[in-house]
């Protein structure tokens, strides 16, 4: 507040235009932190038209809800955040555009169980922000907006009356999805929290899950794989610096013997030849550093240029190319902990093992061989420790790989946490639940310490066990050679005996090494075989077929064919469209409308080919069936208008021209046309401003109007609207239409909404239901007919305004 004063009696409940969908079971949404009561929360489910669609979910109120709610529909998403508002038991509500997402039938419901009427919160205070003038009759006051101006009006509200609607509306089709086109969720691998109930993951009742699976490669083929993955270069630097450093100790370890050896069949110390032995081991030393040096120039070139390179490639291209329901069941705590975890191990831990243990090898013979030939009885104490080593194995590494895992876990899982707290962070503060979720988080960060413990007593004890095997080693060695030097009449000098001991103590720690090679791969694998799970989802498409591939102007005309297409998204679920045969005349102007779940969004999904599984019939574009398209070559064709508008990161230049085809000029008159220009018009900046870094102040509205001056800019014969003007005023609305049918006049435009006001001025207006086409014509052919159309028209206004 800049200035002036305000006073605020009672808690606020806020409904935010885009509602913010936390990663958790839909009970743990509505109830937000607060005390679970069952014949409330059942109340609100029911008043919010959720009752149905819980009931065809297989886990219930339990079924966990993807990431920002991304596997449930739009209208679903709205009618959450309403049920956690109202959950809240505020005595103030603040509802930011709460009906915009949700069609007429739902909308009534909502007015009749919730805002109006005997609804949940119709006797308590609600300040309503919304472009639905036939809201408007039943405020007490009205406040209107223009230029930072702010005009009350004081009204006597008038009566609202419940009527009941037709009986083309029946109770099993008030929430928001029907069997045809059900939008429930798939499960993550998430813990949800409320109850304290475990949930499993459940099935996509309208997508194919395409989680990665947990399949487990065997340690040969994760080898193999590794090897491919390096390549030549990098398999050729391995061997190189895992063979430099033994074979330079050897030669210097066998030259430092040889003098000795020389020294003692000379009588005894040689101050000359100990002068020697120290510019060998200077020598040595210096030599060391710049083979080190050497080495960590080349590894870092190498695993930047073809292991980090290919490792990197190969996990983005793989979640580029998922089909969309993959992002439905899969977490990004879960593909950062892949990407972390699994890339770091592929580009580094792993060349640096390999190296390691090809080092190892070539020391181990080495050093039997000098070992051996000198003192041979020596080489009695190397199989006993690696026995002892291998037990230590058997007894330790089992417990701490599967502790590993655990951590692994429970580390996503606080991530998980964290990310809730920072993208939700003003609803948290909003609804007064930072104690709740500061408890989680710091629940979470207590398992992690919990584990800590076990994990530092194993790792204690195989120090121990270590420390053990090196004092015996010693012990026995100093035993041999004493007695050898005692009983086997063979004279040894301090310093080879020195020699031999660093001899041996290098022998019997490289063995350990490879003895403990077992586990260490165990532990490799479990990153390897999550990497592969994530670089090996099925694409949903190949991307381009060179084959089939239009020429640069299709599609020239836009006239659209489905010929007895139907859609299933799952084997066991009813088809989602159901011999659908309709053909759409090239600049056609063409509106759908239906209950949301009749078929609409498959319409769509099976235009642009996201749901490319589990389809029968063909759709032809200016002679040309899309299913023998790639998808790279289908949809840069076809320009669509979301309901969920995006700004990208980068300055408003990049963000509607990120692939520099069109001038600063051609933009701004885009930004002109739409009449958004005066929110990038800043001194200094223009469109090299960023756009994320003021993106909070666009409203819903605003970033629709952003999309559409990315039509503007890329005009297409086909042109998708979904819900493209839902977060706009209908004066904004109709003037974006008529922006739209002034450009595209020749294009062919497929308008899907729930305002039929939108779609009054189509050519032709589909009404769909059950994933069929139950009517179609023109709109005011539809009114006078009586039909399905009528009725959606009559029920819009049915109890919102009294005539």
């Amino acid at each position: 507040m800049v200035e002036g004063d305000g006073l605020v009696t009672g808690s606020i409940g806020y409904l935010e235009q885009s509602p913010w969908i936390m990663n958790d079971t839909l009970r743990a949404n509505i109830i937000f932190g607060r005390d679970f009561d069952r014949e409330f929360f059942d109340k609100v489910v029911d008043a919010c038209a959720f009752t149905e669609d819980i009931s065809q979910w297989p886990q219930g109120d339990l079924t966990v809800i993807g990431e920002r709610g991304v596997n449930i529909s739009g209208g679903q998403r709205a009618r959450l955040a309403l049920a956690r508002t109202i959950y809240s038991r505020a005595d103030i509500y603040v509802l930011d555009d709460p009906l915009s997402a949700v069609d007429a039938h739902v909308k009534k419901h909502i007015l009749d169980n919730v805002f109006l009427g005997s609804g949940l919160i119709a006797d308590k205070l609600r300040i309503v922000s919304t472009n639905d003038k036939n809201i408007s009759p039943y405020a007490n006051q009205i406040v209107s907006l223009e230029d930072c101006t702010a005009t009350v009006k004081i009204q006597k509200p008038q009566i609202y009356r419940t009527e009941p609607v037709s009986e083309l509306i029946s109770n099993e089709n008030l929430s928001e999805n029907n069997s045809s086109e059900s939008t429930s969720v798939t499960a993550g691998d998430n813990k949800p929290n409320a109850d304290d109930t475990k949930t499993e993951s459940t099935e996509d009742s309208d997508k194919v899950s395409d989680k990665p699976k947990e399949r487990e490669w065997s340690y040969s083929e994760n080898a193999l794989y590794v090897l491919r993955l390096c390549g030549l270069p990098v398999l050729l630097v391995i061997v190189l610096s895992g063979l430099a450093d033994p074979v330079k100790e050897f030669v210097f370890k066998r030259t430092e013997l040889s003098m000795l050896q020389e020294d003692v069949a000379n009588g005894g110390f040689n101050r000359k030849s100990a002068l020697a032995r120290l510019r060998i081991r200077m020598i040595g030393n210096v030599l060391s550093y710049l083979i080190y040096s050497a080495e960590k120039t080349i590894k870092d070139y190498t695993s930047k240029n073809y292991i980090v390179h290919n490792v990197q490639r190969m996990f983005l291209e793989s979640l580029i190319y998922a089909p969309m329901s993959f992002y439905d069941s899969t977490t990004r705590q879960h593909v950062s902990s892949a990407f972390n975890n699994g890339a770091r191990v592929m580009s580094t831990a792993i060349p640096m093992f390999l190296m390691r243990e090809l080092s190892n090898v070539v020391r181990i013979a080495l050093s039997i061989y000098q070992v051996g030939y000198n003192v041979p009885h020596l080489m009695v104490i190397v199989p006993l420790i690696a026995w002892v080593t291998s037990k230590r194995n058997v007894l330790i590494d089992p417990t701490k790989d599967m502790i590993k895992r655990i951590q692994r876990e429970t580390g996503v899982d606080r991530s998980r946490t964290s990310d809730i707290i920072a993208d939700g962070k003003r609803m948290i503060r909003l609804f007064g639940v930072e104690a709740h979720f500061m408890n989680k988080i710091i629940a979470d960060i207590d398992e992690e310490k919990r584990l800590e413990q076990p994990t530092k007593g194993l790792q204690s004890l195989s120090d121990t066990i270590y420390s053990f095997i090196d004092t015996i080693g010693d012990m026995f060695m100093t035993f041999l050679m004493l007695f050898q030097t005692q009983y086997m009449g063979s004279k040894m000098t301090s310093e080879e005996y020195e020699t031999y001991k660093q001899l041996l103590r290098s022998l019997v720690s490289d063995t350990t090494e490879i003895v403990n090679f077992p586990s260490k791969l165990r532990s490799f694998s479990d990153n390897i075989n999550m990497y592969r799970r994530f670089t090996n989802i099925e694409p949903e498409a190949p991307y381009t077929i060179e084959e089939t591939c239009p020429s640069p102007e299709w599609p020239q005309h836009g006239h659209i064919e489905f010929r007895n297409f139907s859609l299933r998204y799952q084997e066991d679920l009813d088809l989602a469209l159901n011999n659908i045969n309709l053909t759409i005349k090239p600049g056609e102007k063409l509106g759908i409308v239906g209950r949301t779940g009749a078929g609409k969004s498959s319409l769509v999904k099976a235009l642009f080919r996201l749901a490319h599984k589990g389809t029968t019939g063909s759709i032809i574009i200016d002679g040309q069936d899309i299913s023998s398209l790639g998808v790279g070559d289908l949809r840069p064709r076809l320009g669509i208008i979301p309901q969920e508008s995006t700004m990208f990161p980068g300055t408003y230049k990049k963000n509607l021209d990120p692939l520099r085809e069109f001038t600063s000029e051609d933009i701004w008159a885009a930004l002109l046309k739409c009449d958004i220009a005066s929110k990038v018009t800043k001194p200094k900046y223009g469109l090299n401003k960023m756009a994320m870094d003021s993106s909070k102040s666009f409203s819903d509205g605003q970033q629709q109007l952003f999309s559409l001056c990315r039509i503007l800019l890329r005009k297409r014969r086909i042109i998708v609207l979904d819900e493209a003007t839902a977060d706009v005023d209908l004066e904004t609305d109709q003037s974006m239409q008529r922006l739209i049918r002034k450009e595209f006049s020749d294009s062919t435009i497929i308008t899907i909404a729930h305002r039929l006001d939108t779609v009054m001025h189509s050519d032709r207006i589909i009404v769909m239901d059950k994933g069929q086409i139950v009517e179609i014509g023109p709109p005011q052919e539809l009114i006078e007919k009586g039909g399905r159309f009528a009725e959606l028209v009559r029920t819009s206004k049915q109890g919102i305004l009294d005539e």
